[in-house]
């Protein structure tokens, strides 16, 4: 494209913003699935709470988690891959992802300038898999055994939905003018008045 195609598509008010919200949905959902796999394997050695919050057992936490790298979220990935929640390639993905993460953070005037070396759609597919994944494995192999609300129930897989995996949804429904979100919010919410 030449500098001249690039000002007129920077300067398009619809362009900037497509770019400006792609760019902010995928740090969204690339943080959301770094946090989420962070806390959730932190919260596993968790003992309970107390006023200032929630207790961890940081010599177990970091005996059996922090000791498998010195990333938490690599150290959290690792976590999973030995209880064989996720393989090798999930965690080649989450690099992948990462690296994209990196690069948007820190280019990130460029990246929406020229638009170039960002397909959101794709990467975005790729977050909300690896982040599914986890969250499903983790609801039916650490909540539902854990939980005695669930005992002799059978939960079948299909029917496990994630959270995080919803309301990332959401926000890029609305972020796109989806408007079916806001008309369900309100239709709900009108018939309780």
């Amino acid at each position: 494209m030449s500098l001249s195609k690039e000002w007129e598509s920077f300067l398009t008010l619809q362009v900037l913003q497509e770019r400006i919200i792609s760019a902010s949905l995928f740090l969204a959902a690339f943080e959301t699935l770094k946090n989420n796999t962070v806390d959730k394997i932190k919260s596993f050695y968790s003992l309970g709470f107390d006023e200032s919050g929630i207790i961890y057992d940081e010599e177990s936490y970091k005996a059996r988690v922090l000791s498998k790298n010195k990333s938490p979220i690599y150290a959290s990935l690792e976590w999973l891959l030995e209880f064989d929640a996720i393989n090798k390639n999930d965690i080649e993905n989450f690099t992948k992802l990462k690296n994209i993460r990196n690069s948007l953070a820190h280019q990130m005037p460029a990246v929406i300038m020229t638009g170039n070396k960002f397909d959101h759609r794709e990467n975005l597919s790729v977050i909300f898999q690896l982040l599914s994944k986890i969250d499903r494995w983790w609801v039916l192999n650490v909540e539902i055994p854990t939980n005695p609300d669930y005992d002799g129930q059978e939960i079948p897989e299909s029917e496990v939905e994630s959270g995080a995996v919803m309301m990332l949804q959401i926000m890029i429904d609305v972020a796109y003018g989806n408007d079916a979100v806001l008309q369900e919010f309100k239709k709900h919410h009108s018939s309780k008045k």
